[in-house]
């Protein structure tokens, strides 16, 4: 088990149960293990990954997932021959492992895989030969040492002030820019609009535009910067 702090618990558990139940939400199987607990390292409420091995292939060959070439289901591989010489070969897959994956057909022990640089290799290319390192397995690895204080509070205080300088920057940048900005890039802003609308109980359409229409069109016109002048009159009829 792998605590929260990054650390592996020092004792091995023993698998106890199994909900065969799926949870729908996460698509996960609950599992039950027991650890011990020597000096009640392990309280409630924390947390941690368990891992364990569910089943145990002997001979199993696998090689790194980033050296499997996929393309429309199925899998391929660049073997490098004793001349450097490379030779795309197809292989069936089996279950990935953490970041390695099984071959089950395809290749046999000792046949050396193009790792880095597959997209370049091609068929019956020279290669240059290199050891692949792989890459440490961070799940198993130790804390042997800890952050000095001093670098943690300087890490953690200096993101606000330099968020808070690049906000202050902005904002002087963004006033500038408004006062330079000439006033004939402003957006177009609809101008005011008067509406005058009676009712004239009694009478036709003809008669309210002789005699409330016409009028006031000829009180408005001639008003400075006034755009146009739009009048229409209508009969309601209602009835009891």
């Amino acid at each position: 088990m792998i605590l929260g702090n990054g650390e592996v618990y020092p004792h091995k558990g023993k698998f106890y149960a199994l909900d065969r139940s799926l949870d729908i939400k996460t698509g996960s199987i609950r599992y039950y293990v027991t650890f011990p607990n020597p000096g009640n390292i392990l309280r409630p409420g924390q947390f941690g990954n368990v891992r364990f091995v569910a089943d145990m292939k002997k001979g199993a060959m696998v090689i790194p997932q980033e050296a499997v070439n996929e393309l429309q289901g199925s899998y391929q591989v660049a073997v490098v021959d004793e001349n450097n010489k490379v030779s795309i070969r197809p292989v069936k897959m089996g279950e990935r492992i953490g970041a390695m994956w099984e071959v089950t057909e395809g290749l046999k022990p000792g046949d050396k895989v193009v790792v880095q640089g597959l997209q370049k290799a091609r068929e019956g290319s020279t290669v240059t030969v290199k050891d692949w390192t792989p890459p440490p397995m961070r799940w198993f690895q130790k804390r042997t040492s800890k952050r000095s204080p001093n670098k943690c509070r300087s890490s953690s205080s200096g993101g606000p002030i330099v968020a808070i300088v690049i906000a202050i920057l902005m904002t002087l940048i963004g006033g500038v820019c408004i006062l330079a900005l000439p006033i004939a890039q402003y957006p177009q802003i609809a101008p005011p609009e008067i509406q005058v609308q009676t009712h004239y109980t009694g009478a036709d359409a003809l008669t309210i535009e002789q005699a409330v229409a016409a009028p006031i069109e000829q009180q408005m016109s001639g008003v400075d910067n006034m755009n146009y002048i739009a009048r229409s009159t209508r009969t309601v009829a209602t009835f009891d």
